[in-house]
């Protein structure tokens, strides 16, 4: 890696983001999903959501071949799904996670949010494609906090203590 492109990387890792798992129903192989952090609010009406995916990924194929996807918003206590769904390999236990479907689209239990999703477009630009989806219906778990990635590693939210205001 080129220390310009070290750089960027070093930089786009000091934006803390969510981590959450896209999930589609492959029609010839099942479940499948994917740990990303590429994942955006685009519209509320209409309601749309926006993703990056690897052009090279092994999955590109799956999401390119069927319309229908979800995006699950992990909890706090998900690190070891957002690793299993980051590796390489491991399909039978990646498919083992999901328990239900939404709208054609496999999803996880435990998680802090879900939008089951139809895939209304994608672009490639550079080396990703990226999916823009209207949010067919949306769940979410107050309870559950979210898993936050920053810098390389994994962190969990909590509220800031009010401040006075400074002179």
């Amino acid at each position: 890696m080129s220390a310009g492109n070290l750089a960027l990387r070093q930089a786009l890792g000091s934006f803390a983001t969510g981590v959450a798992v896209a999930s589609v129903l492959d029609p010839d192989h099942g479940p499948l999903g994917l740990t990303i952090n590429a994942f955006s609010s685009v519209s509320l009406e209409p309601p749309l959501i926006l993703w990056c995916l690897r052009k090279q990924s092994r999955a590109a194929a799956s999401f390119l071949s069927t319309e229908r996807f979800a995006i699950q918003v992990l909890s706090r206590q998900q690190q070891d799904l957002s690793r299993l769904f980051a590796s390489p390999g491991l399909e039978e236990r990646k498919r083992a996670q999901f328990t239900r479907q939404r709208h054609g689209a496999p999803l996880l239990s435990g998680v802090a949010a879900w939008l089951a999703c139809r895939r209304k477009c994608q672009h490639e630009e550079g080396d990703h494609l990226i999916f823009i989806g209207e949010v067919l219906e949306a769940q979410h778990e107050p309870e559950r906090q979210p898993l936050v990635y920053w810098r390389g590693d994994y962190h969990q939210t909590h509220p800031l203590a009010t401040l006075e205001p400074q002179p």
